[in-house]
């Protein structure tokens, strides 16, 4: 006999129900920088997340840094509205342990605006971005008045620890160091501040530790047979220079060398406008791009390259399909706020001055679940041993300087720990 439609309802599921968790604690820790008490702009900050904690996981989705940031310059300065305080405190960040390095993403600042104007909106700047690390809705972000204060979050982002969806474990033989190089007074904020004149002080990083009872830890280990490991997205740069000439092509070499290649972003500035009272890590321009695409082994990817043409929309089109955001219209996006997504050479001398312009170009094969549980696949472009190059063909309109071609990749990275061997991180690429 058939069964009534309404037998089928979740409301009648009882046999569907949340299982209790194991047995664990979860406790937060507040872990000073462990090379200095302060820092000014241009030096390196460094913390320290200890190993051997038996039964210890990090929960990277609440890790953070703390920092109170002073202006002792005479006038006031401005942070970026983008970035925020990211602009200014983290240029390049790194990761390492036992020697071996785990992430490291130069240019920090920049990917982190690439990706506010991508994934994020007005209202997020306005709101809890401008709370948290002095962001606002526009390209010009909170002021410190000469001789004033105050205290920023920077959620931990953007790294294969970040980017993790599960937890990471703490009981390898060695703590896991995070280096944090400031960026320079000059393009890390608005105004006539110097590097010493900006003090980086009460340096804390923030976290949460889940500790399990030794029962269940024993059947997590069991389940993988003591070895642990992680998939996840990390980021590397590499940067190259054109010239201020009109009418020509630019083929920069990436070096990039990953099994697994997700993406490529790419990002232009022009040098004349990285100045002390401009908007410069937000502040990127089209420079009259007319067509872009990647060159592997000589071979075009895409096989037609992409055509940037009076506003922009296949460039962005192609950027949103690498975004997987194509199709998403309660996507969030900060795109054409202030001089515009195709802004051909911005000042960046105000909101209404700074550009939005980047390119993503996909090199996924097969387009995959971003949960790992439901069977993600690798099918990023492999460049292992090959000549992997960007080429940018440029039009008649030529810049007022030569121009910073800043190239990041998203990969795919896998960290295992094995307890049954060296109990050390060791990372694929």
């Amino acid at each position: 006999m058939e069964q009534p439609a309404e037998a089928l309802s979740t409301l009648l599921s009882y046999n569907q129900k949340r299982m209790r968790a194991m047995s664990s604690r979860s406790y937060r820790v507040v872990s000073p920088s462990t090379n200095t008490a302060s820092a000014t702009c241009g030096q390196t900050i460094e913390y320290r997340i200890p190993g051997n904690q038996s039964s210890s996981f990090l929960d990277n989705s609440t890790m953070y840094f703390k920092v109170k940031i002073t202006n002792n310059d005479a006038a006031a300065i401005k942070l970026e509205g983008k970035g925020g305080a990211y602009a200014l405190f983290m240029k390049k960040c790194s990761l390492s342990t036992s020697g071996q390095v785990l992430s490291e993403v130069n240019e920090m600042g920049i990917l982190h605006s690439c990706f506010v104007d991508t994934d994020s909106d007005i209202t997020y700047g306005a709101n809890t971005a401008k709370v948290l690390y002095g962001a606002s809705a526009d390209a010009v972000g909170q002021e410190l008045a000469a001789g004033a204060s105050a205290t920023f979050i920077l959620p931990f982002v953007l790294s294969n620890l970040a980017n993790s969806r599960k937890y990471i474990p703490l009981f390898g033989r060695d703590a896991i160091t995070i280096r944090i190089e400031t960026n320079s007074a000059v393009n890390g904020c608005i105004g006539a501040a110097t590097d010493a004149e900006i003090v980086f002080s009460d340096l804390n990083l923030i976290y949460n530790v889940i500790e399990l009872s030794a029962p269940a830890m024993t059947a997590v280990a069991e389940s993988v047979g003591n070895v642990f490991t992680i998939v996840s997205d990390d980021y590397r740069h590499t940067s190259s220079t054109v010239s201020a000439d009109a009418n020509q092509t630019h083929v920069a070499n990436l070096g990039f060398a990953f099994s697994s290649v997700n993406r490529i972003l790419i990002a232009q500035q022009n040098s004349s406008r990285l100045l002390a009272g401009s908007v410069c890590v937000g502040n990127r321009c089209r420079r009259d791009l007319e067509e872009v695409n990647l060159l592997i082994n000589g071979e075009q990817l895409p096989a037609r390259p992409i055509k940037v043409s009076d506003q922009g929309s296949e460039a962005l089109a192609e950027t949103l399909c690498a975004d997987r955001s194509l199709v998403a219209y309660d996507h969030d996006s900060r795109i054409n706020v202030g001089a515009g997504y195709a802004a051909q050479d911005p000042t960046g001398a105000d909101a209404a001055n700074t550009g939005s312009f980047l390119v993503e170009i996909d090199t996924e094969s097969m387009r995959s679940p971003m949960d790992e549980a439901f069977g993600g696949l690798y099918s990023g472009l492999s460049s292992l041993g090959s000549v992997f190059q960007a080429q940018l063909k440029y039009g008649s309109t030529a810049p007022s300087g030569a121009t910073n071609i800043h190239f990041f990749c998203q990969y795919t990275s896998l960290l295992t720990l094995d307890m049954n061997t060296n109990q050390q991180f060791l990372v694929a690429v």
